[in-house]
């Protein structure tokens, strides 16, 4: 089970991330069997969790790219590697498998967040992006935002290749030399980008997705095809509502 101690204090917020028990969660991969198999293990992950609502469910493609999410606009269908909103009742999901699933909640002001951030999304500024969203559109401070790490792949099991090197910039204290490898802390820099960012409590699940291989996905571990991945999920309770994938 996923919990954050920073987020214990506050009912109405409601989070999780699905497992190897709740099936394979993917979206669009080309292939329809796969396709149709992710819709209906999706299906019963929100029947489990008791999910209502609207669920916004985007596809990411390892960029920055923040969508802001209301009643107006949730049933478009976007590419987008985070998800913010105001609204009550309206599900936040990313797909993960190595990735880490950020989720990003506001008590001030009733806002959260929720980010898809792999090593091409940290370079790029998912989470400051996010971070920085929640600021323009809701008016949130950044310190006043709590930023929870979900399951992602540790540094004992991350590794990059040398001529990666020149895309960390910023980042070089958390990439290690062993026995001509090099590894990557991804997890340790997704906090100094939230501290970047301005939030000052942050704290992270300690869970590897790949260490725990009989409870997540992992492509690291898996080396498939069509990777397997979990669905994270945020939301703010309201008035329940009947489910409604978009």
């Amino acid at each position: 089970m996923l919990r954050f101690g920073c987020f214990q204090p506050f009912l109405d917020l409601r989070y999780g991330i699905s497992t190897m028990q709740d099936g394979d969660m993917n979206i669009a991969t080309g292939n329809p069997k796969r396709d149709s198999l992710g819709t209906q293990n999706r299906k019963k992950f929100f029947v489990k969790e008791g999910i209502t609502g609207a669920i916004f469910l985007p596809r990411f493609v390892h960029g920055n790219t923040v969508r802001v999410v209301n009643v107006q606009n949730r049933n478009e269908i976007v590419e987008a590697d985070a998800a913010t909103t105001r609204e009550q009742d309206i599900y936040l999901t990313v797909t993960v498998g190595d990735c880490f699933p950020v989720y990003c909640y506001d008590p001030e002001t009733g806002t959260i967040g929720l980010a898809h951030a792999g090593w091409k999304g940290i370079i790029r500024g998912v989470l400051t992006n996010t971070i920085q969203t929640m600021a323009k559109q809701f008016f949130s401070r950044p310190e006043n935002i709590r930023i929870g790490i979900g399951p992602g792949i540790c540094k004992r099991h991350y590794t990059i290749l040398l001529e990666h090197f020149g895309y960390f910039r910023g980042y070089e204290h958390f990439i290690e030399k062993r026995r001509e490898q090099y590894f990557a802390d991804l997890e340790g820099m997704i906090g100094l980008q939230a501290r970047s960012a301005g939030a000052r409590l942050i704290e992270s699940s300690g869970q590897c997705a790949y260490c725990l291989n009989t409870t997540y996905f992992s492509h690291r571990r898996e080396r498939r095809q069509i990777p397997r991945v979990m669905l994270a999920y945020i939301m703010l309770r309201g008035n329940g509502t009947k489910s409604e994938e978009i």
